[in-house]
């Protein structure tokens, strides 16, 4: 049995998809398999996967109808043998040397979560602020608060890029799957992974965290879908399956204004802001939408929330605002605040 699978969606990704894989075969602890996901591609990924499944034993492929990244990764998760998970999207790769390091550090910390760094194609590295490895329960308790919201001593868990991704991480498999965790699909839910990542911190045993970056991570480009649901509609879902598990836990009393202080700042925010990107030039389409977005009862009760630790002045700016519900003040504030992020 090896020691970890990684598990890599490929969806037309024949350009990008050499990097990937050789960082990860090219690994100074070989004791891995790798799980090559094609997602019902219509390019020649699944001939590229073939080949490097011929040409290393490590290399497993599968072929299945197109659900998406979070969709592979949960079908590879079932199909792994690795003591160890790690999910990879196909245009990243991991650093030299990551992979002995994490395993190392799990195996001897006898540990079922580990958080990380990454870094990006462009030199940007992202560590985690912390001088050193630790499983200190108080600093852990900080990365599971701020995933579920701001608050004052959070700040700077709230400034780590992508804190709630899902390649960030490395996942005991037994224990992943003894927990039922598992990744929605972005049609269904968003953000797709928040749930499961928010879920995997409550319920392990032992979490390391490690400052330094393992994963070199490039952003995919966005896949156009269908969506049956609206984005306020997927961002609603995700905070209720949050909200379920939290109250599971007896838990979500002290966490429930956190929580809808998230919803304000991360689901409001979003929301309003593709809806005026999407409906510059009319008028009428835009305050309809806009409607939808601030008459819907979760959202009401997140603007008109006392809670406010955490808040920048912007923030508590963009809450004032929403308070006040006059839609060409709303607009004139999102169309200045995207202007200024171009």
């Amino acid at each position: 049995m090896p020691a970890l699978s990684v598990i890599v969606p490929v969806y037309n990704g024949e350009e990008k998809l050499n990097p990937c894989v050789e960082s990860i075969l090219k690994q100074s602890n070989p004791d891995l398999e790798l799980l090559l996901i094609n997602d019902d591609s219509n390019d020649r990924s699944l001939e590229f996967c073939h080949q490097f499944e011929r040409q290393d034993s490590r290399v497993t492929v599968y072929d299945k109808p197109h659900g998406g990244k979070y969709d592979c990764f949960n079908f590879g998760a079932v199909r792994a043998r690795g003591d160890y998970l790690l999910f990879l999207p196909s245009e990243s790769r991991l650093m030299e040397g990551a992979v002995k390091t994490l395993i190392f550090c799990a195996q001897k910390e006898k540990a079922d979560l580990l958080l990380f760094g990454e870094a990006t194609v462009a030199g940007e590295k992202f560590s985690l602020p912390i001088g050193k490895d630790t499983s200190d329960p108080k600093i852990c308790e900080l990365v599971q608060n701020a995933l579920v919201g701001p608050g004052t001593r959070e700040q700077e868990w709230r400034k780590v890029k992508g804190l709630d991704s899902p390649w960030r991480r490395l996942y005991r498999r037994e224990w992943f799957l003894e927990n039922h965790l598992h990744f929605f699909k972005e049609t269904e839910l968003f953000p797709p992974a928040r749930p499961a990542v928010i879920m995997a911190h409550y319920s392990a045993h032992k979490t390391v965290l490690l400052p330094e970056s393992f994963i070199i991570f490039q952003e995919a480009p966005i896949e156009i879908s269908e969506q049956k649901k609206s984005l306020i509609e997927r961002y609603q879902a995700c905070f209720e399956v949050v909200a379920d598990f939290l109250k599971q836990q007896h838990i979500y009393e002290h966490l429930e204004k956190r929580h809808l202080a998230w919803f304000l700042l991360e689901a409001g925010k979003s929301c309003l802001e593709e809806a005026v990107k999407s409906s510059l030039e009319n008028r009428e389409k835009l305050y309809d939408r806009l409607k939808k977005i601030l008459r819907t009862p979760l959202m009401i009760r997140a603007i008109q929330s006392d809670f406010q630790d955490g808040f920048s002045r912007t923030e508590k700016r963009m809450q004032r605002i929403l308070r006040i519900n006059h839609f060409h003040l709303i607009e004139s504030y999102f169309r200045y605040h995207i202007r200024s992020m171009t």
